[in-house]
């Protein structure tokens, strides 16, 4: 079989970043990436690319018999359906959250199997390391400190904030040549596996999916009057405590939107919109 993969990454993306280590393994394990590089809000064409290649191979004899697409985006249902009047079988592997449900109709005619959810082969595809038990290697904020961080942002926010605003929050606040929010990427893999572990304080609740460009889901505190408690302990005078005010008026410190939209691309209207929670 072969396996390939299409993604991107900005041009002033690090060597060493944790994309590109995961590109280099993917090479290492002979997939066949295929890479756009991108400046500001440009549009990716990741899409296109793969589509393009999905209904090559399905013209050509023998290429394959069965493509099995990981996704999530309806965007490639008319690639999906072409391929299927080819002759080819469509298989499709993706996250119960953040699948659109137009993609599993049975009336869209898009597939030929039941849907390979990623979610029931979890322990076997996550590392075991990025978690609670393992935090503290080379970070420069403590467990304790980063975890009533977080509270703390979800307190002020009035006990429950959005994922995607929380991560924003977390972006502003520095924390020596990082941020809060790559710390939790570094050392969890991902602002939700974070929130998932430390379950005792935080509650995830998935919002319902009203658009078709990602998912978002509701963080709330498990216990409000526990946290409020632990971060008394912190003190004024710690030199984590969160500057609420300066924060709040660095994030509405958004500058308007401009009054012709016409003249945006779509990835820049959307990255404009989401910056404000539209």
């Amino acid at each position: 079989y072969r396996t390939s993969v299409f993604s991107s990454y900005r041009a002033n993306t690090a060597p060493d970043s944790l994309r590109m280590k995961m590109l280099d393994q993917m090479r290492k394990l002979n997939f066949d990436v295929q890479l756009l590089t991108t400046i500001g809000l440009q549009e990716k064409c990741i899409d296109i690319s793969l589509a393009v290649d999905m209904l090559h191979y399905a013209t050509v004899p023998g290429a394959y018999d069965i493509a099995v697409l990981l996704s999530g985006d309806k965007d490639f249902m008319p690639a999906m359906l072409r391929t299927r009047e080819k002759g080819k079988r469509v298989a499709l592997c993706s996250l119960k959250n953040s699948c659109n449900k137009h993609l599993i109709l049975h009336e869209s005619r898009t597939l030929d199997f039941d849907v390979i959810w990623l979610d029931d082969f979890s322990d076997m595809l996550f590392e075991k390391d990025l978690s609670k038990e393992n935090y503290g290697k080379g970070s420069p904020i403590s467990e304790d400190i980063l975890v009533e961080l977080v509270a703390g942002l979800v307190e002020k926010n009035g006990s429950s904030v959005t994922a995607r605003k929380l991560g924003r929050m977390l972006q502003k606040l520095k924390a020596g040549k990082s941020n809060i929010l790559m710390i939790i990427k570094e050392h969890f893999g991902s602002l939700r596996r974070f929130l998932m572990d430390y379950s005792d304080t935080f509650i995830c609740s998935l919002l319902r999916q009203e658009k078709d460009d990602g998912v978002d889901f509701m963080v709330a505190l498990k216990d409000e009057q526990l946290i409020m408690a632990q971060m008394a302990k912190l003190g004024e005078s710690d030199e984590n405590t969160l500057k609420y005010d300066e924060l709040d008026k660095d994030l509405n410190e958004v500058e308007p939107l401009p009054d012709d939209l016409t003249i945006l691309k779509v990835d820049e209207l959307k990255e404009l919109l989401k910056e404000r929670s539209l």
